[in-house]
């Protein structure tokens, strides 16, 4: 019939589909081919193109919120709000560089990761490559280390030389992952004046800090002063002004401000600040 098309299947049957058919099989096929080339072409979603900050962290950055307003807002938070860039946690209550946190539903609390352990995860790694800052915060908690004994775990106090070659190890991990990008990684270990921590801190803080030098990264000192007073709850953890005093000395004192999503000239050293604290550190829920 003149109206009808011959189609031959895969070179060994022909059949005969009338006019109307073979034109809609066609805008089908056409259609569909539109549709995924689309699909392909869509721009990715803002979750996958805005910069991150990758925290790794103890209690101090597993806990808080990401909620602007906020009284139990994270000092994380405020940072990735006032840098614009979107952040990923990796903490762990009670972790340390060599000392094993506890378990996600805080059942053992040995059941979790070091930071050095968390490294080591390929997800995680992925995450500190490709972040445009990285923020490893914690360490006094590795005053103790857990060992594994008669089937059970428990905390024994940590040495100096063995905290000296858990850091060490987890220095040189980071600078793996960010051969070309050290100044961007910085190292702090924030605590509250809890006693037993108090003590830690006096061989613990500079050990982090002279390790965090020497691997070329940049060191923040928010382990005196910074939640003292009245901005934690507990002695350790930090309250809603000591998230914000949190907050402020490390973007202050850290110069962070030239890795915000809107800076390109990373080699600048003098960008703007937040105002030092009068009564209350700068807020960027305010602005």
């Amino acid at each position: 019939m003149g109206c009808d098309r011959r189609i031959t299947l895969q070179g060994r049957r022909t059949i005969t589909l009338p006019r109307h058919i073979l034109r809609t099989t066609l805008a089908v096929v056409t259609a569909t081919a539109v549709a995924l080339g689309s699909a392909l072409l869509a721009p990715p979603s803002q979750a996958t193109t805005t910069p991150t900050m990758v925290v790794i962290g103890d209690s101090i950055t597993w806990r808080g919120d990401n909620i602007p307003g906020s009284t139990n807002r994270g000092w994380w938070s405020y940072l990735g709000r006032e840098l614009e860039l979107r952040i990923i946690r990796h903490a762990e209550r009670g972790s340390g560089f060599g000392k094993r946190g506890k378990a996600a539903d805080g059942t053992s609390v040995c059941g979790g990761s070091t930071f050095y352990g968390r490294l080591a995860r390929p997800e995680v790694a992925a995450d500190v490559k490709t972040a445009r800052l990285v923020i490893v915060a914690g360490g006094v908690n590795d005053m103790y280390r857990c060992v594994y004994r008669n089937g059970a775990w428990s905390q024994v106090p940590t040495t100096e030389g063995q905290l000296k070659r858990d850091v060490h190890r987890t220095m040189l991990r980071l600078a793996e992952l960010r051969p070309t990008r050290r100044s961007s990684v910085y190292i702090t270990a924030p605590y509250g004046p809890y006693a037993a921590g108090a003590a830690a801190k006096t061989w613990i803080v500079p050990l982090i800090k002279a390790e965090a030098l020497a691997a070329g990264f940049r060191y923040v000192d928010t382990s005196r002063g910074t939640l003292d007073g009245d901005r934690t709850d507990d002695g350790v953890h930090p309250n809603y002004a000591g998230n914000l005093r949190l907050f402020h000395d490390l973007y202050v004192y850290g110069v962070m401000a030239r890795w915000g999503a809107g800076v390109t000239d990373y080699s600048r050293g003098d960008v703007a600040s937040p105002p030092a604290p009068t009564g209350q550190p700068y807020d960027p829920d305010s602005r």
